[in-house]
């Protein structure tokens, strides 16, 4: 989609260029730019790493409701609440592990991981 729009951007000064609206100098430091632009706009955000972080803390969240679930379901009773609690608990494990600087991948790889 950016690389669509850059194209049309550059469409846009050669028609400028050619009906002398902008100079050659004109045009190459605004070609210059756009391209820059649309550089910079395909690297990944600088919120990644933010992102990357409330992702960890979410998961861990949800890990830790379930944990808290599981009991509190079995000793009330409540079928989908336990049941919810054992998926959760699964599936953010899963998660958990797979993120590379997490607190369980470190655990997980501590207690279980290829001993030499």
């Amino acid at each position: 989609m950016n690389n669509s729009k850059s194209v049309s951007s550059e469409e846009d000064l050669s028609r400028l260029r050619s009906e002398d609206k902008i100079t050659e100098a004109e045009y190459v430091e605004l070609l210059a730019a756009i391209r820059k632009s649309a550089t910079e706009s395909a690297r990944p955000s600088s919120g990644e790493p933010e992102f990357q972080v409330l992702r960890k803390r979410m998961l861990t969240y949800g890990f830790v409701v379930s944990i808290i679930g599981l009991p509190v379901g079995l000793v009330m009773n409540l079928p989908y609440v336990w049941g919810l609690s054992i998926v959760g608990i699964i599936v953010g494990g899963i998660r958990l592990g797979r993120i590379e600087n997490g607190w369980l991948a470190r655990i997980i790889r501590k207690n279980f991981g290829r001993r030499r």
